[in-house]
């Protein structure tokens, strides 16, 4: 007779299969309706079974003396629960369970281990897959961060080193300006020159510039087009890709791994993602543009959107911007500027002993040099 009577509604199921309870929800109905005197037992038996010896050993294999120790344990706790109710209950589970030791698993025992052991696997080799997957996803999202911040820090490196020297710097006052205009228009430019004429200088300075005027945006300089799919277009950038197709001679290696991405480029483009300005020495403009024409990114150059020639006519520094240079350059490493060559003589003479010294003669000399029509960054 039970010691607590039940005061629900519910009526109980005569056809229930208790073979299919689990041992924690029977104890849990047991300690309910048994004796003070019979919780042990059942706490035993049910700390045996969820203990790291048997239930979460994490591992299925065992050996005869810990099988034994194991079985004597647990049959004990059994026979422990068993001998709290009646006598002839007891007498009934201690034969069953002493003939469960040596007895062979029945046909449909053994095909419930099958089951069992299958759906084990099923899980397991479920568990792996996640497990492969999220350790390539994370390993891919760490490798991903590094070179995201390997490119910030170079393209802020290169920035800084620009700032830091931009009392030295005269770009190009008409092409500057009308770059800064056509990249507020089309978000797009190709800066082109003969070599040495400043493109990189010029192209870092228009990244300054704009940053100023869109401070969201991320500047970045990509050296390598696989860079491009690491940008997250959560966020917005200005790009900078200096030398696009090589440094001396058309690559064109370089040029098929570039146009795997100019599709992409232009669609970011047309959702306002990206400023991109491309740099290339004339040669190699002239050489690849047809090529280039193929794709719709390259279609933004129109007859108010050319290439920037800084070696050309139209864009080159004037005399006026190269003689500012020259000034701003003798100031950053304290070159004194005198009226005299005789002044300038005393001072090479006695170089150790104080700054340099230029004559207007020789500063006018310079100026009439044959160098490269672009400008120079000393």
């Amino acid at each position: 007779m039970f010691i607590h009577c039940c005061s629900c509604n519910f009526t109980s199921k005569s056809d229930l299969d208790i073979s299919v309870w689990d041992i924690t929800l029977t104890s849990c109905l047991l300690l309910e309706v048994i004796d003070l005197g019979q919780k042990q037992a059942i706490h035993n038996l049910r700390n045996l079974r969820n203990s790291k010896a048997l239930l979460h050993r994490g591992n299925a294999e065992m050996n005869d003396d810990e099988y034994e120790g194991l079985w004597a344990s647990f049959t004990n706790n059994i026979k422990e629960v068993a001998e709290k109710c009646e006598s002839y209950f007891y007498s009934s589970i201690c034969k069953d369970v002493d003939r469960l030791k040596n007895r062979s698993l029945e046909q449909w025992e053994c095909y419930r281990a099958q089951e069992c052991w299958k759906e084990l696997k099923k899980v397991d080799d479920s568990l792996q897959s996640v497990v492969k997957q999220w350790t390539t996803s994370n390993l891919s999202e760490m490798k991903r961060d590094v070179e995201m911040e390997n490119m910030y820090d170079y393209s802020t490196s290169c920035l800084k080193d620009h700032k830091e020297k931009i009392g030295t710097y005269v770009g190009p006052k008409r092409a500057i300006n009308h770059s800064l205009k056509a990249l507020e228009k089309y978000r797009f430019m190709v800066i082109t020159e003969e070599a040495g004429s400043g493109k990189t200088r010029f192209g870092l300075e228009l990244m300054s510039r704009m940053q100023k005027k869109t401070q969201n945006n991320i500047a970045l300089i990509l050296t390598e087009c696989r860079q491009w799919s690491k940008l997250d277009f959560e966020k917005e950038y200005i790009l900078f890709v200096d030398d696009l197709l090589g440094k001396s001679n058309a690559n064109d290696s370089t040029f098929q791994g570039w146009s795997t991405t100019f599709d992409s480029m232009h669609k970011k483009l047309m959702n306002n993602r990206v400023i991109i300005i491309f740099a290339l020495r004339n040669c190699i403009w002239h050489l690849m543009k047809d090529r280039l024409a193929d794709y719709t990114l390259f279609r933004l150059l129109n007859s108010s959107n050319l290439p920037v020639d800084l070696s050309g006519m139209e864009f080159e520094i004037t005399p006026e911007e190269k003689l500012e240079m020259l000034i701003r350059f003798c100031r950053f490493y304290n070159v004194i500027l005198c009226n005299t060559t005789r002044e300038e003589e005393v001072s090479f003479e006695c170089s150790n002993n104080g700054p340099l010294r230029l004559s207007q003669k020789s500063l006018q000399i310079i100026l009439n040099l044959d160098t490269t029509g672009g400008p120079i960054f000393m």
